[in-house]
């Protein structure tokens, strides 16, 4: 049974090659199979890190969920996002994983018979292998006892929203497998208490295999604690470079919704930071030691937006209080209907009736009937009725009655009008929006003008 599941394994799976290509203007967004390839790597891990020594029926389910991710990264049309390429690292590595737990298998199964036709023998002889070769010697034993502490079951598990202390726990859990008990169980295997054949298959796996299994789990855990940490850092360099007397800056960065966001942000940078320097204390040989001074700058930046807060706070009682502008009405000559967005045949996003445009799974501003585009509450730009297209009081392009996009004096892209409105981007037919019903200027803001969805202010 495991022989045939490691010829499954070694023939069934189809390596993954990395594939360049070039750079489209949504080429690095996930589409579903990427999404769905990840979520089975994330399976696949945890499920290895549970599975008991021996239980076929486990490994079999994980070995077809494996063959299934296989498919859909090769199928995959987001090979630009950023995710890809960790993926298909993470497949091939748990492909090894798969393979070399089948084999441990087959081995100790070889050896559990072996050991039992032994038994057997020498209880048909009423005579054990300590009378057999003296009473002075020292039994052997097969090393069993000291490969049970080396099994993806026997390892510790990590939530994701684990506190700092029982990271700790966890690391000096693995940190020993990789010193102390490990030194301590290879120097036992030489000692000659092991048989001296079974001693080689043990330390071979105790000091190989599994030790580049246990480095995976923790890099992954300090990847995923690099991410928060990098996402923080930017957002703490935009907080101090803040002049304290710029009052919409500072409301704009800290006040509601955006405020909460940010301010979360930076919270998880903190966290992360903190863990991540306990994670180097354990593991220095994994972790970048130069994140400590990105800490100190989340940090920094953590403490200023307290006071960011209360200074938006008291911003937004003042223009409560201010009187209010009406702005003209412009008349409405956009259709207000919902439509979806897709590119390259992938689902990246929707427009409501309202106008709110959504784009992996992000609000980024909206486009309403009139032709107004806001982001984060503020007037970003327009669509004018003639089709000219502005931006923060510049022209930057133009959407032509016959489907034609233009910006700055160049034609960017073409919009099939009257054959079902098709988008044609960088050279190919890669937009649609559904459903058409002939409108289409706000899908071509979305495809041809995403930038004017950067936060301005």
């Amino acid at each position: 049974m495991l022989q045939t599941m490691t010829r499954t394994i070694l023939k069934g799976m189809l390596a993954l090659s990395i594939v360049t290509c070039s750079a489209l203007t949504f080429a690095a967004e996930m589409d579903a199979r990427l999404n769905m390839a990840n979520r089975l790597i994330a399976q696949i891990d945890h499920g290895l890190s549970t599975i008991q020594t021996g239980d076929v029926s486990a490994y079999n389910a994980l070995s077809k969920k494996l063959s299934k991710a296989a498919e859909l990264l090769k199928g995959t049309t987001s090979t630009q996002h950023p995710d890809y390429v960790p993926a298909t690292r993470k497949w091939n590595a748990l492909r090894q994983m798969m393979v070399s737990t089948a084999q441990q298998w087959q081995e100790a199964q070889a050896q559990a018979q072996a050991q039992a036709q032994a038994q057997a023998q020498a209880q048909a002889q009423e005579i054990t292998p300590a009378q057999n070769n003296g009473s002075n010697n020292i039994q052997t034993s097969n090393g069993n006892d000291i490969l049970a502490r080396y099994q993806n079951a026997a390892l510790p598990t990590l939530a994701a929203d684990a506190s700092t202390e029982q990271l700790n726990i966890w690391a000096e859990a693995l940190q020993s497998l990789r010193g102390s008990q490990l030194q301590a169980d290879l120097e036992t295997l030489d000692s000659g208490t092991v048989n001296p054949q079974d001693a080689e298959r043990v330390k071979r796996w105790i000091s190989g295999d599994f030790q580049r299994q246990i480095n995976e789990r923790i890099t992954a855990q300090i990847n995923a604690r690099q991410g928060s940490i990098h996402d923080a850092e930017m957002l703490a360099v935009m907080v101090l470079a803040i002049a304290d007397d710029d009052e919409m800056r500072i409301y704009n960065f800290a006040y509601g919704e955006n405020g909460d966001n940010n301010q979360n942000r930076l919270a998880a940078g903190v966290m992360a930071s903190q863990q991540i320097m306990q994670l180097g204390k354990h593991f220095p040989d994994l972790v970048d030691a130069n994140l400590e001074a990105s800490a100190s700058v989340i940090e920094s930046a953590a403490t200023r937006f307290q006071g960011m807060r209360e200074e938006a706070e008291q911003t937004a009682v003042r223009l409560a209080a201010m009187p209010k502008k009406e702005r003209p009405k412009r008349a409405e000559f956009l259709r207000g209907i919902e439509q979806e967005l897709y590119y390259g045949g992938s689902y990246i996003g929707s427009i409501s009736r309202k106008g709110t445009v959504v784009v992996d799974s992000t609000d980024i501003g909206s486009i309403t009937t009139d032709g107004r585009i806001w982001v984060r509450g503020n007037d970003a730009g327009s669509i004018e009725p003639d089709g000219e297209v502005w931006l923060r009081g510049n022209q930057l392009g133009s959407l032509e009655d016959n489907g034609e996009v233009w910006r700055n004096g160049t034609q960017v892209g073409l919009v099939e009008i009257s054959d079902g409105g098709d988008f044609w981007v960088n050279g190919n037919k890669n937009g649609r929006v559904e459903p058409y019903s002939g409108e289409w200027k706000r899908a071509a803001i979305v495809f041809y003008f995403r930038d004017m969805f950067v936060d301005p202010y």
